[in-house]
């Protein structure tokens, strides 16, 4: 079977995968196994960073797998091809033909043809591989595979291939002049063939006779071999290249024609880094074989493929073979001597059949010299220098030749295809990162069950008072310090990462939700600092999610990719069991226990613990490494909190202060910056808002659990209210029937009087089920009928809960997703 499937997908670089039969028995689903790494060496040459699929659930009738891929679309084409590919070749000999076979050969070209139109160029794979290897995050730019941010935030770079940034506008509109390129470079004492502009046939003819013959006819403005005519020795021939390099519209220019091998100087940062003659497509006699079927052989060698899909291109015959043929006296049937080099090309394009020789050992200093030189005046940080001269190895002063282009966005293919390979992309990267800089700025990712959004406002706010510029979405929105980019969920890695493409961020707090994990995965590579704040059963039944242990599954990719701290809740064994498989440097366990066993084991080995320490004053957040203490706060000291009544709020400050720790903030900024934080309809809408200045107590609030229900009624327990109580509470219908009756049930006895509602968005349920299913939970919880109303609709609900408390009274809002309370209490206040 195995060669079979050779024989159907030529994949020369992955022929070794396919020879080790023993590596796919080995498992429970060996077709599977194989289907994934067939995929994997489909898409290798499409990706960053190739990884084999993993199969995540298989049975007898369906199989779950994550193929990785750079490109949805190309990772889908290789799925089908080689789903059809193992198909055939599981199928008896008698039913598979030869032009079935070749069907599927077909397809496979086909495959690739697209691939590398579709996917990234090999230039821009060389570069985003570098950058991987010096583990520099990179985010696509638009829909198109040409532009890449490298790097985060402030330190973000953007490229194009070789094009970097700091390229500037004025060097690109220059070098794409050849004529002002080499009238600037001849200025300077640069050897040049001498161009000279033609605007027609017979100017160009005149221009010609003053270079003297053999010139080189070429268009103004383009690149890659394109349009060039060498050689010619009359005038007619000069009218004859005119007019073709006309139709390219950069306009015309001529130049002598320099003896010698051509050259490419990479100049990266003002230093040559690599060199390479470059010769013409050409093939070897054998004294057997004829040209046809030399360049047949050539083009099945590995490292040659379709235009632009591998660093060397097949060679093509064409008109501009045969012309090379016959002025060699050769056609395409003639069979050369052994050893004769028969040339097909006239340039030395590896685009166009090429070969390279890597010279950077041999280079003359002088050359090296010179091609710097060239670099800087051009004003270039990235540089291709064609130089002509017939020996590289002996000095431009002694040798003739001649700078005949300066390339602003050099290919690579003429250094990595060379007969010695050179990493050339590596230091394009340098001279954009540092040594030792990933070009990434400190983030955090929080995910948990509740209080991820108000731990990442109080992380925000520490990093604020530090002077950073934070990139921060959430449930509520997404934010550049103080510019708001989106209002309403964004709790996802998908907006993270637009966040990190702001060059004004200098950090980055990114609350990572159930649905986004689910539906996108982490999307941002690594975190610096996770967190896993605990584990409820608000999603129960919901997507997949059968219980807790499935949902800590998902949570926990957040502290999976970390990269130097992972936060954990030490008081929920899921959470705690998470340090299994984390990668990070450090582990911070938190509790509201300073006697916790995991703590005072934790703290034995050095490790980092973030606890309550009760104090006659109340409770103290106290956070320590091993036996040192980092500092402590007593809760009573941070607003929030309510001089440490509001549970919830101590246990958000606790993990906060431990994640801006993480992050490099003094204990001083932390303790200062909670002492501040307040949450209000402007710094953290829907969380816990006590609205002051009207006659009565005003809280809104959500709550998405009976858990954070029951912290909430305790709270309000605790508030000394003269008159009465009353809530708004609205629930989602995708919660479960049993999940909508305990909340209801926990509420009741706290307060006076009850609207029931829906939420504004009316999901998975008949409008009005939920409001009766809440007031049925506080009917079984002994509530009077009477106290209960039930409303038609949220709007209905909010308008009759703003007009039920007298003075004196508490009125508590609670629901998710909806502007109106807040909207009513800003109108409220306005004409109080």
């Amino acid at each position: 079977m195995l060669e079979g499937l050779r024989q159907i997908l030529p994949l020369h670089a992955g022929e070794p995968e396919l020879s080790a039969p023993d590596a796919f028995r080995a498992g429970p689903y060996p077709l599977v196994t194989l289907l994934l790494s067939l995929v994997e060496l489909l898409v290798r040459d499409y990706s960053v960073q190739p990884q084999t699929g993993e199969r995540l659930h298989a049975d007898r009738l369906r199989t779950d797998a994550f193929l990785p891929c750079d490109d949805t679309q190309i990772g889908l084409s290789a799925l089908t091809l080689g789903l059809d590919s193992l198909d055939q070749a599981l199928s008896p000999d008698a039913t598979v033909t030869m032009a079935s076979k070749a069907l599927l050969v077909a397809r496979f070209w086909r495959f690739r043809h697209a691939a590398r139109n579709q996917g990234m160029s090999l230039n821009a794979l060389e570069m985003l591989r570098a950058a991987a290897r010096r583990d520099i995050p990179f985010h696509r730019l638009g829909a198109s595979n040409r532009r890449f941010r490298l790097g985060q935030g402030t330190f973000g770079r953007t490229i194009a291939a070789t094009l970097t940034d700091a390229c500037s506008q004025i060097s690109h509109q220059l070098v794409d002049d050849k004529l002002e390129t080499n009238r600037l470079l001849a200025a300077q004492g640069i050897p040049t063939p001498g161009t000279l502009g033609a605007t027609s046939a017979e100017q160009a003819v005149e221009r010609a006779r003053q270079l003297g013959y053999p010139v080189v006819v070429k268009p103004r403005g383009l690149g890659r071999g394109m349009g060039i005519r060498m050689g010619l020795l009359d005038d007619q021939a000069v009218a004859d290249a005119f007019a073709a390099a006309a139709e390219f519209g950069t306009g015309v220019v001529l130049e002598r024609q320099i003896p010698g091998h051509d050259h490419r100087l990479l100049v990266v940062g003002g230093r040559l880094v690599a060199a390479a003659t470059r010769l013409p497509g050409a093939v070897t006699g054998d004294g057997c074989q004829s040209v046809r079927q030399l360049v047949d052989r050539l083009n099945l060698e590995p490292n040659r493929s379709l235009p632009h899909d591998r660093w060397l291109d097949r060679i093509v015959i064409d008109q501009e073979a045969i012309d090379c043929l016959a002025a060699a006296s050769l056609t395409l049937d003639s069979v050369p001597e052994k050893g004769r080099r028969v040339e097909l090309r006239r340039t030395a394009n590896l685009s166009r059949g090429g070969i390279a020789i890597d010279v950077t050992d041999s280079i003359h200093p002088d050359n090296r010299r010179l091609a710097e030189r060239v670099a800087r005046l051009m004003r270039l940080d990235v540089a291709g220098i064609d130089l002509i001269t017939p020996d590289i190895h002996r000095s431009w002063r002694e040798e003739p030749g001649a700078i005949i282009e300066v390339n602003r966005s050099p290919g690579l293919g003429v250094h990595l295809g060379a007969d010695r390979p050179r990493d050339v992309a590596g230091p394009i990267i340098e001279s954009l990162f540092a040594a030792g800089e990933t070009g990434r700025i400190p983030t955090l990712g929080i995910t948990g069950s509740v209080g991820k959004t108000t731990t990442c406002r109080m992380v925000a706010a520490i990093l604020a008072e530090a002077g950073k510029t934070v990139a921060l979405s959430t449930t509520q929105g997404a934010w550049i310090g103080q510019d708001t980019v989106h209002i309403g969920d964004v709790a996802c890695g998908t907006m993270a990462r637009t966040l990190l493409l702001d060059p004004a961020a200098e950090v980055g707090v990114f609350e990572l939700a159930r649905g986004g994990l689910l539906k996108y995965g982490m999307d941002l590579d690594a975190v610096d600092v996770g967190m896993v704040l605990n584990l409820l059963d608000n999603h129960i039944g919901q997507d997949g999610i059968i219980n807790r242990e499935t949902l800590a599954e998902i949570k926990a990719l957040v502290v999976r990719h970390a990269r130097h701290l992972a936060i954990l809740n030490a008081d929920d064994p899921l959470c705690l069991g998470m340090r299994r498989g984390i990668s990070a440097d450090r582990i911070c366990l938190v509790s509201e226990r300073a006697d916790h066993p995991a703590i005072l084991d934790h703290l034995a080995t050095g490790g980092l613990a973030a606890y309550l320490q009760q104090r006659d004053s109340g409770p103290e957040l106290t956070f320590c490494r091993g036996e040192r203490m980092i500092g402590s706060l007593l809760a009573s000291a941070i607003p929030d909190t309510w001089d440490g009544r509001f549970r919830p709020a101590i246990v958000n400050a606790l993990f906060a202060a431990a994640a801006a720790h993480g992050m490099g903030m003094p204990f001083a900024t932390i303790a200062s910056a909670l002492g501040n934080f307040r949450s209000t309809p402007e710094t953290n809408p829907d969380r816990m808002n006590v609205i002051e200045g009207l006659p009565y107590q005003l809280i809104v609030t959500k709550a998405g659990n009976p858990e954070a229900l029951a912290e909430i009624s305790a709270f309000v327990d605790t508030l000394p209210i003269q008159g009465r109580r009353h809530l708004m509470l609205a629930i989602g219908g995708h919660r479960s029937n049993q999940h909508i009756l305990d909340s209801a049930r926990v509420v009741a006895g706290h307060f006076s009087t009850f609207i029931t509602s829906d939420l504004e968005t009316v999901r998975d349920r008949p409008a009005g089920e939920v409001a009766r299913l809440i007031a049925r939970g506080l009917a079984d919880a002994g509530i009077d009928g009477d106290a209960i109303t039930i409303a038609a609709s949220h709007d209905e609900a909010v308008e009759l809960a703003f007009r039920r408390p007298l003075t004196g009274d508490l009125l508590v809002v609670i629901t998710y997703g909806s502007l109106r309370p807040l909207q009513m209490v800003r109108e409220l206040l306005k004409g109080a």
